[in-house]
């Protein structure tokens, strides 16, 4: 807080010129200190022909604490939505998307005209409060079409979230009024760029109004949420024309970039709280296994590995003198970058819970092997005579009771699955019928299987949408190919995500390095290599042979965790060759030759301070 900190100074000197100072007087600085302005000075100078904002290295106190509202958003959207269809997946990224764009331009006006005073307090307690609206509409957002009757009861959510996109860009609005009116007229050139954002936030406001009405709640078809992106995309398109053409309205020398680390910093750490709540949830009803605890660290260590990639690099304070266009693309290209990363970090909690469900599964026919002595086949079950099966059927009923499905929704099913093994097993003509005995063992085996595979997915909080549930109609087979269908999405999407995280961080350190040389672009060029490696991955999406034995090999997880391994052990390695190849190099040149600076030079493609700035 600016004024606090020249009031302090103005003390300080005071003290040391006449000491002692009465009690009274401190006091009275105190509650100088303590009084707040209505608006105080929203830079620190400005005159006709200079305007300087105030310096911060970091966020302000109240700037973290709004921050934590946007975690807060994203958690509870994150556990009232489960990704399992692309209705979903939609849903997902549309409201990521949105409620970014509201905090990056909360974030926009904070960095330049952010103030300690009561009309900063108040606005920011008005937008926290619609930040905890924007989380209480998250249970009745839902992106198919909207059947005629309950229409209305079906877009509340969107009503509400509507209402709360109004308030906060007419917020926007009269903010920068304030500015217009108390920055403009001490600095004129600043009128035309304040005037303009005020215009387009109430523009905005009104377009928000319009949408609801004539798009989401006539055509009852919630798609129309697609026009918030259109609006978002207005709203930072003519934020950045205005930084772009009025040079002293911009970003440079403030802390957006430390706004945009600080919010990859929650984004990873609510990752983080997500996968430890499913490692609990996983250990508290199998226990710590070799497989579980192997999951958890590539789990663990990818999330830390792309925190490298991230902070890792010595250009993560260069944003901060970027040109005006390139700070805005900075900080815009951090939406895909952080809806990839949350999306990815869910992909690593699903997976968890995948793999964790395949170790279990394996368990089914280590108890049949100890009965039969060798491994399982379906296709040959109707080998054993109706004794051994008795003793199958019962393995299976313990091992089901072992897990606790004997109080689950599909227990009376697998019941049924059970017994129609064992009158197979005993020749009865009635459950055989027109079929062979192998047929109906296999049927039967399978469905048993699926039930108890569908069952662990449900109770590590992993569910496929409700009406492919009901269209199964308690079939066991019909609800894993719908789980396996969701697997098949998770897939494409948790790969497609990984490849834009690697993708992205390239061109962060290509945006950030100043002065580059062929070391650096071969760094670059390998974030970005295995990014596409990644991508590639995702393709098997399309192939269900092959990603049915993806899945199954338990290599999903370690993958990514090998690539990540590689690409910082590589840029590690190179860096180490590079310093040992410069000093070899630096040691071959003279220091006295008129030409060293030259030749010390010669490999580096320099951009130059004022083109990478």
């Amino acid at each position: 807080m600016a004024h606090h900190e020249k009031a302090h100074d103005g003390y300080v000197q005071a003290t040391k010129a006449a000491e002692p100072v009465s009690k009274s007087a401190k006091i009275l600085h105190r509650r100088q200190e303590e009084n707040l302005p209505i608006f105080g000075d929203l830079v620190e100078h400005a005159d006709a022909t200079h305007l300087r904002y105030h310096e911060r290295e970091d966020a302000r106190n109240i700037e973290l604490f709004f921050d934590l509202f946007f975690v807060a958003i994203f958690s509870t959207f994150t556990k009232n939505h489960e990704i399992n269809s692309n209705e979903a997946l939609s849903s997902y990224a549309v409201y990521f998307g949105v409620i970014w764009a509201s905090w990056l331009q909360v974030c926009l006006y904070d960095v330049r005209f952010g103030f300690d005073s009561i009309f900063e307090r108040s606005t920011k307690a008005i937008q926290m409060c619609a930040f905890i609206g924007f989380a209480s509409t998250t249970a009745s957002l839902e992106m198919g079409p909207t059947p005629e009757v309950g229409k209305e009861a079906a877009l509340s959510g969107f009503q509400s979230l509507n209402f709360l996109m109004i308030v906060s860009r007419a917020l926007f609005a009269l903010q920068y009024a304030v500015a217009y009116v108390l920055v403009g007229r001490k600095h004129p050139p600043a009128k035309m760029p304040l005037l303009i954002t005020a215009i387009m936030y109430a523009s905005a406001s009104t377009i928000y109004s319009l949408l609801y009405k004539f798009v989401l709640l006539d055509s009852g078809n919630a798609s129309g949420f697609y026009g918030y992106y259109a609006i978002i995309a207005f709203e930072l398109s003519v934020m950045s024309l205005v930084v772009a053409r009025y040079e002293c309205v911009s970003f440079k020398e403030t802390h957006l970039h430390k706004r945009l680390m600080v919010l990859t910093l929650m984004i990873l750490g609510e990752g983080i709280i997500v996968c430890a709540f499913s490692f609990a949830k996983i250990s508290s009803k199998t226990g710590w296994t070799a497989n579980s605890f192997g999951q958890a660290l590539c789990v663990i260590l990818s999330i830390y590995f792309i925190y490298c990639l991230y902070f890792g690099n010595s250009g993560i304070e260069a944003p901060l003198y970027f040109r005006p266009v390139k700070q805005q693309l900075y900080a815009m290209l951090h939406l895909p970058f952080h809806l990839s990363l949350a999306l990815t970090l869910e992909g690593l909690r699903t997976w968890t819970v995948i793999a964790n469900v395949q170790y279990n599964f394996k368990k089914v026919y280590g108890y049949i092997e100890k009965v039969i002595g060798e491994t399982p086949d379906v296709f040959r079950l109707e080998e054993f005579n109706a004794t051994t099966g008795a003793d199958i059927v019962d393995s299976l009923n313990s091992t089901a009771k072992t897990f606790k499905f004997d109080k689950s929704a599909s227990w009376d099913y697998m019941q049924t699955a059970l017994t129609k093994m064992n009158l197979a097993w005993q020749d009865d003509a009635a459950t055989i019928g027109t079929q062979t005995k192998s047929d109906v063992l296999k049927y039967y085996f399978t469905e048993f299987v699926s039930l108890f595979q569908n069952e662990q997915f449900v109770s590590n909080s992993m569910v496929v949408p409700s009406v492919q549930i009901e269209a199964a109609k308690g079939s066991g087979v019909a609800q894993m190919n719908a789980y396996f269908a969701v697997f098949k999405m998770i897939f494409i999407y948790f790969f497609i995500c990984t490849a834009l995280v690697m993708i992205v961080l390239g061109v962060f350190r290509r945006m950030t390095l100043g002065v580059r040389d062929r070391y650096d672009n071969v760094m670059i060029t390998v974030r970005m290599a295995m990014g596409l490696f990644l991508g590639l991955l995702g393709l098997l999406g399309l192939m269900d042979d092959r990603i049915t034995s993806y899945i199954n090999s338990g290599v999903l997880l370690p993958t990514l965790l090998f690539v990540l391994l590689f690409v910082v052990m590589f840029e590690k390695g190179l860096t180490i060759f590079a310093i040992k190849q410069g000093k070899k190099f630096s040691n071959t040149v003279r220091k006295d030759d008129p030409e060293y600076g030259q030749k010390l030079n010669m490999d580096a493609k320099s951009v130059g301070e004022e083109d990478a700035y």
